[in-house]
């Protein structure tokens, strides 16, 4: 769980997305096999009284989402 509170929710989304594409450029070398990673993330912009909970469900529903859509992506609420 990551949270930024120094951006704007566009440019942590970007920033976030930034980080995945890194991630999937990366070659892994494990027990002398290359291998391509990806990361499939859930995000959520908190909203004026929101609890915890309620939060982290919502970036968990975005990242089923993600997950159902294709893998290796950044789903975020616009």
């Amino acid at each position: 769980m990551i949270s930024q509170i120094t951006s704007s929710y566009e440019d942590t989304v970007k920033k976030i997305d930034e980080l995945r594409e890194r991630i999937a450029k990366h070659k892994y070398i494990f027990e002398g096999q290359k291998h391509v990673v990806t990361v499939t993330i859930g995000m959520s912009k908190y909203q004026k009284g929101m609890n915890l909970y309620d939060w982290i469900m919502l970036a968990d529903k975005n990242l089923y989402i993600g997950k159902q859509s294709g893998k290796n992506k950044v789903v975020s609420e616009d």
